[in-house]
């Protein structure tokens, strides 16, 4: 009996041994080492608004270390760094949570200084991660930049060219808006000698049909700024390098849309070029030439009828019918003297002959510059106009009228 007895004492007391031996290595295992303490950094509270003047929390967990272990120096403040409170609480599993309140006064990177504690008799400093600090949402300005289809991004003025491209070769872009509540209008001009087309509210697409060092397209873009206010903002000045199919300097070729220039071009001949051009200085002779024909057609008319008026009254002819007849050709002579003398030449300068008046669409026709030609129509801002076997659409701006 006795003997049982003390079994089972035993026994008892090796289970009250393996219990303190659990609870003791459990606690070993939770609570952390001073090189894991050592490696420890102080991190901002995700999803908060890191901008001026704005209190910002951030939180150290010390798990397996009560927090009546744990003390704490005061952190103090510095120039653009301001110091507002801190708390220390438990985390729920037997450890500490450590939250704190900063406030900064001006944008850029910054980190509080490290924060001194006490755990135990051993004393550490915690770092803090480093953060960027913004201007507030209300108080950032609305901007707009560049996006090209090579990745290349342009956000303020510039004078070098952004990238190179070939003549009839397509470049993509987009305007990127920021800290806008909302876009009120986008406006353009649309660039001369080239495709302009607009594939969604702020992608484009822009064919350049001539070489040299063009301006991008500027947009004029009204917005309501994140503080309410309504205001306008402009693209950034930036260019690009059209170059013809040979670079200059050397025999590479680049590669150019053959497809596109044959599905939008017709071409001219030869002897109808060498027929229709003209120079600018030729404009006003012929203009001269018409008028001094116009003048001696008139006089010729004039002697004509005067002739045959004295041959019919030396002839005593009494009827009035062929007085009337010369009467009604005189007035004829005159009025169209007035009309010859009165009439303009149109000139097509330059400029893209589209066959449609939609600068977006249609076939684009090839015209010889400074030629002389004959409006048909005037719709808005278009003339259509004829050269020798071609008619087609340009923009008034590209024709002159003398």
């Amino acid at each position: 009996m006795e003997k049982q007895r003390n079994n089972k004492n035993l026994r008892s007391v090796f289970g009250l041994l393996i219990f303190l031996f659990s609870a003791f290595s459990s606690s070993l295992s939770a609570q952390i080492t001073p090189e894991q303490i050592r490696k420890l950094e102080i991190i901002p509270v995700d999803n908060q608004d890191f901008s001026v003047n704005k209190e910002i929390k951030y939180q150290l967990n010390l798990p397996g270390i009560s927090p009546l272990n744990v003390y704490i120096t005061n952190p103090e403040s510095k120039e653009n760094i301001i110091f507002k409170t801190l708390r220390r609480t438990s985390d729920g599993n037997d450890g500490t949570k450590i939250e704190l309140w900063y406030q900064f006064s001006e944008t850029g990177d910054f980190a509080p200084e490290p924060l001194q504690l006490k755990i135990g008799n051993r004393l550490y400093q915690i770092p803090f991660v480093k953060i960027r600090i913004t201007e507030r949402f209300e108080n950032k300005r609305p901007s707009v930049s560049f996006k090209f289809s090579n990745g290349k991004t342009v956000s303020q003025n510039t004078n070098s060219s952004v990238l190179q491209t070939s003549v009839s070769k397509t470049v993509r872009f987009q305007i990127v808006i920021e800290n806008a509540k909302d876009v009120k209008s986008i406006d353009y001009e649309i660039p001369k000698n080239s495709l302009f087309t607009k594939t969604t509210d702020t992608s484009f697409e822009w064919t350049p049909l001539k070489n040299g060092r063009l301006k991008v397209p500027e947009f004029k873009i009204n917005v309501i700024a994140n503080n309410g206010n309504k205001t306008e903002i402009r693209t950034p000045e930036c260019y690009i390098t059209v170059i013809d199919g040979i670079q200059n300097g050397g025999n590479t070729s680049v590669k150019t849309d053959q497809t596109f220039a044959d599905s939008f071009t017709e071409t001219v001949t030869s002897e109808q070029r060498e027929e229709t051009s003209l120079t600018a200085d030729n404009f006003e002779l012929k203009i001269q030439n018409r008028k001094r024909n116009g003048i001696k057609w008139l006089f010729i008319s004039l002697g004509l009828i005067i002739l045959a008026a004295l041959s019919m009254w030396m002839m005593k002819i009494k009827s009035p019918f062929p007085y009337l007849v010369l009467s009604v050709l005189l007035i004829l002579a005159m009025i169209l003297f007035t009309v010859l003398s009165k009439k303009h030449m149109a000139v097509y300068t330059e400029g893209i002959v589209k066959s449609i008046p939609e600068l977006n669409s249609g076939k684009i026709l090839q015209m010889p510059e400074n030629s002389e030609v004959k409006i048909l129509k005037d719709v808005g801002g278009w003339y259509c106009i004829r050269n020798g076997t071609v008619t087609g659409w340009t923009l008034k701006e590209n024709v002159r009228i003398y």
